[in-house]
């Protein structure tokens, strides 16, 4: 049987169902649809995948084990317990059933019945009626139908969810100055508050989830530890509306995690759990204890990842924004191939990640889109853009292109991912320094009625139609009164602001390059077109 059709118990409240039944209603429910097709497709991709990871692991003799796990704990392990680090106290925030919960918040009706967020293609999530009878997040409406014949879906609302996620995340300030907060989850590093305030661990996290509830009626788990992967595990051992504290120390950390089952690790699913379990690593202290088999048959990047979970290391410190590798949002909707509907699903997904944007003060280089169409094949589009991506009209206009050229096909879900992050206003500090070094170098060499254009850019400004009247000559003069022009090339000309702004971006990039290499090679600059 497919590992995707298999029921999969790994979410709170789903303790009580009973396994098989569940199983066998998906497997029977799903037989000759797409999903049923999909999933069959990748169990055959992992079946060939054990079948090799098996037969390398049968290729390490005895004597080559021990010498990697001694090179194992010098080169790996050794260092990594050196910048292990006790002294911080970070806490994981889960909202429980967030957008189930929200929904029961507006619609009271709903709290004592199985519930769920989503339509017949997915669900987002599930409120705990509803868990058991086994719907969870991320299951197809139509199965879950099946599992439970009496669950109520109701459309996902978005706006609403970002909305109370908004006075959850003012509500933090409090307690760290920098929160680091998903739409459901949060990070917060408490060491500072604890310090001042000269209270115990448990009365914070008590008091935090409390004032969450007061001002929003909803309730949320809490997870304690040294460092965000032990807190975050330790989140999922309580829920809902519980609180685990790890103390921060070896024995406690070793005690905490070794009996927990490897799928408990922040992204180790179904496919990696199976492929672990064909090595015989089943619990988090297998990994320590097969470390040589891992080393030896996984990629460095895989091995690495799951000796760090195992040995409970990770950061200490709240990833900032400089060391975020980027931000998506999806949504999963029925199969559609209607191009107002993409657009308008387009245009949604867009607005939240330009609210994201804007939230944490970032901008993008990288724009790349997620397509998963009706068969559940899926693709990736990608572009690195001369500009930097931070307004919702360039997230949205550059996600649009790539997915029309992917047109005619039918959707299921709608995904897009910004990376390359930069600071927004370090990056504008920069670029507005870059630029005004720029003209002041270049003026320098240039005649003295060149004096008056850089009064004129040295706000990032653009030279007006009125001011360029006064040089111009030709028969484009009146032309010319009505657009702005690129302060950096003094050539690109445009009334659209936001056009214009993204040349100027443009500019600055390249410009800077050649300033460096003008004045390095000690070449003289050209002049600015008049």
């Amino acid at each position: 049987m497919a590992t995707g059709l298999r029921f999969n118990p790994h979410k709170a409240g789903l303790n009580s169902v009973n396994e098989e039944e569940a199983t066998r209603i998906i497997l029977e429910t799903s037989k000759g649809t797409e999903f049923y097709k999909n999933e069959e497709r990748k169990e055959k991709i992992l079946e060939r995948r054990i079948k090799e990871v098996v037969e390398l692991a049968g290729t390490l003799s005895d004597e080559e084990r021990k010498r990697l796990e001694k090179l194992i704990d010098e080169q790996f392990i050794a260092p990594w317990e050196k910048e292990r680090d006790f002294s911080r106290t970070i806490v994981h925030l889960d909202m429980d059933a967030f957008f189930a919960s929200v929904e029961e918040l507006d619609q009271p009706q709903l709290k004592n019945i199985p519930m769920a967020v989503g339509s017949t293609s997915m669900l987002s999530t599930a409120n705990y009626e509803a868990r058991k009878y086994g719907v969870r997040s991320a299951m197809p409406g139509f199965i879950a139908l099946k599992l439970c014949p009496k669950l109520t879906i109701v459309p996902p609302r978005f706006h609403r969810y970002c909305e109370i996620s908004n006075q959850i995340s003012s509500l933090l300030f409090e307690f760290d100055a920098h929160p680091h907060m998903s739409m459901d989850e949060a990070y917060l590093d408490i060491t500072e508050y604890l310090r001042n305030q000269d209270k115990r661990i448990e009365e914070v996290i008590t008091e935090i989830r409390h004032k969450i509830y007061d001002n929003t009626g909803l309730t949320c788990s809490a997870g304690v530890g040294c460092n965000t992967l032990i807190a975050k595990i330790a989140t999922d051992l309580n829920k809902p509306d519980g609180q685990t504290i790890v103390q921060p120390d070896m024995i406690s950390i070793r005690k905490f995690l070794d009996s927990l089952s490897v799928r408990k690790i922040p992204g180790v699913g179904k496919v990696t759990e199976k492929l672990l379990s064909s090595l015989n690593i089943v619990s988090i202290r297998d990994i320590i204890v097969y470390r040589s088999v891992l080393f030896h048959c996984m990629k460095r990047k895989m091995f690495e990842f799951l000796l760090q979970s195992a040995l409970g290391i990770a950061p200490c410190y709240i990833s900032d924004s400089e060391s975020r590798k980027g931000m998506s949002r999806e949504r999963t909707f029925k199969p559609t191939s209607s191009l107002e509907e993409l657009r308008s699903i387009c245009e949604s997904v867009s607005e939240l990640l330009a609210s994201d944007l804007r939230a944490e003060d970032l901008q993008a280089k990288t724009l790349t889109v997620k397509i998963k169409c009706s068969d559940f094949s899926a693709r990736t589009r990608a572009v690195t853009t001369c500009f930097l991506i931070y307004r919702y009209e360039q997230i949205l206009e550059t996600s649009w292109k790539l997915l029309v050229k992917e047109m005619p096909i039918e959707i299921r879900l709608l995904g897009i991912r910004l990376s390359g992050l930069v600071s927004r206003s370090e990056s504008l500090s920069c670029g507005k320094n870059c630029l005004e070094e720029f003209i002041s170098n270049s003026l320098k060499l240039k005649e003295n009625i060149s004096n008056d254009i850089y009064e004129q850019v040295q706000e990032f400004g653009c030279i007006t139609g009125t001011e360029y009247e006064k040089r111009e000559t030709n028969t484009n003069q009146s032309e010319m009164s009505h657009t702005n022009v690129c302060p950096i090339c003094l050539h690109f000309r445009s009334s659209n602001a936001a056009l214009l702004e993204r040349h100027a971006n443009y500019c600055i990039e390249r410009q800077e390059h050649f300033m460096e290499k003008a004045m390095n090679a000690k070449v003289k600059l050209k002049k600015p077109r008049r």
